[in-house]
């Protein structure tokens, strides 16, 4: 007997559905780190009802035409504007042995976009198609390029995933002038600023004796991403002066958090009652380059320990322009053991050890995660320093990274 259907079926049974969405999670699930990068199901059948689920043999894509002009975001959260009239592929995926089938598919929408206003009957004459890919889908990157596709700009979603946006069409030039730059400053993931050590080897003793007298309030950090409970941290600067634990944004905290303390949702980051505790580390804090820091941590990841892969996009105070708050590190426990892996706004991946005692940047708004793989525990001081003309340079100069996704 079959199951009764259920509404958000819409009228067409699972076995339906379930076909109609198998070239997405074949070809696009692997890349997806949360929820919702891959269609459904129910997406799918929201798709079909609004005729906006495309399909060529063992190819399938979801895509609407816009009757008005829209935005969407870039990573850094900077708005990409679409025009009435240009047609968005957001999922397009196939089943073994259909990459031909793929390829004719988006062939197909360009048909659309080339037609005349009037056959089209909304939007404006110079129109585009946009199609969203994850960055490190290197197959369906390459049909694009090969198609006469241009690499506009990437978002990172909450969960994690890299999404390149790519533009063909006679609106192309408009769509490109349009869309937010990602200077060099942007492309950097993790950078070692000076390349040689920023505090001396009696510094950084100094901070070690420092914390033995504070190691009690290393507190867990409540995250999906700390695997197997090894991450836990303090704040020396924070949203509750008098308890180092809070080491999380109220803004970021969850929404049932939320509404049962509103009281402190205007709270503001200052130094905790551990800072006066610790004046050899301040000294350091004071002398790192940028502006004034706002929430300084020590991050403390145990022996064997692993932070996932995680993007921190939601913290919207992120970022390398004037007044936005850069993340530096400084390594005060640590071997070669540590690793840290990093992806580009083109999906490429970039791993690494960050030296004890050097200056690192990392952007936390793209992909990273960091394993400990010896018996030596990593514990690491973090802050998040206003940038300014001068740290911005820093990070340009030492970082490996100077241009975009193409």
């Amino acid at each position: 007997m079959s199951k009764e259907m259920k509404d958000w079926q819409l009228g067409y049974s699972l076995e339906e559905l379930k076909e109609a969405a198998a070239p997405f999670k074949n070809s696009i699930k692997k890349f997806c780190y949360g929820a919702f990068g891959c269609p459904k199901e129910r997406d799918v059948a929201t798709a079909k009802k609004a005729n906006q689920y495309w399909r060529r043999g063992k190819a399938a894509a979801i895509a609407k035409t816009l009757k008005s002009s829209s935005n969407r975001w870039d990573f850094a959260g900077r708005p990409i504007p679409m025009a009435a009239g240009d047609v968005i592929v957001s999922a397009w995926g196939w089943n073994d042995g259909g990459r031909e089938e793929a390829k004719q598919l988006i062939k197909d929408s360009l048909v659309i976009v080339e037609m005349p206003k009037e056959k089209k009957g909304l939007g404006l004459d110079e129109n585009v198609i946009w199609v969203e890919i994850h960055e490190e889908r290197k197959d369906a990157k390459k049909i694009l390029l090969d198609l006469g596709f241009k690499w506009v700009v990437s978002k990172v979603s909450a969960g994690s995933d890299v999404l390149g946006l790519y533009c063909w069409g006679p609106g192309l030039e408009r769509a490109q002038k349009a869309a937010p730059v990602t200077d060099a400053a942007e492309a950097a993931c993790i950078v070692d600023i000076f390349e040689k050590r920023f505090i001396t080897e009696e510094q950084q003793e100094s901070i070690r004796e420092e914390l033995e007298g504070v190691r009690q309030h290393f507190a867990q950090h409540y995250s999906s991403y700390n695997k197997r409970h090894s991450w836990t941290a303090f704040a020396l600067k924070g949203f509750d002066t008098l308890d180092p634990t809070f080491i999380i944004k109220p803004e970021e905290m969850a929404r049932k958090w939320k509404g049962e303390h509103p009281e402190r949702m205007d709270a503001k980051c200052d130094w905790t009652v551990l800072a006066e505790m610790m004046p050899e580390t301040m000294k350091v804090v004071r002398s790192l380059p940028g502006g004034e820091p706002d929430r300084v941590r020590f991050m403390r990841l145990a022996p064997h320990g692993e932070l996932t892969r995680h993007a921190d996009i939601t913290d919207r105070d992120a970022g390398v322009a004037d007044g936005k708050l850069a993340r530096l590190h400084i390594p005060i426990r640590t071997d070669a053991g540590c690793t840290f892996q990093s992806w580009t706004l083109g999906g490429e991946e970039h791993k690494g050890h960050m030296p004890l005692g050097h200056l690192c940047y990392l952007d936390q708004r793209k992909p990273h995660a960091a394993k400990m793989e010896s018996s030596e525990e990593r514990i690491h001081l973090v802050s998040d320093i206003a940038t300014n003309p001068e740290l911005r340079a820093m990070i340009v100069a030492a970082s490996p990274i100077k241009e975009t996704a193409k």
